[in-house]
């Protein structure tokens, strides 16, 4: 992970619940903490074959 990276588990923790998933919603998650399986699976075999 990027070392920029680092603050955004320290503002994710101190940004309330409901502000998070509207924010996931509106860069173009579908639900909060959900996943396409088929793609998921894709990346898995992907960085397995490293």
């Amino acid at each position: 992970m990027p070392r920029w990276l680092a603050p955004m588990g320290l503002i994710e923790e101190l940004t309330p619940t409901p502000v998070l998933w509207w924010l996931k919603r509106f860069v173009g998650g579908t639900e909060y903490g959900g996943y396409d399986p088929v793609q998921r699976k894709d990346y898995l075999d992907r960085i397995r074959q490293r």
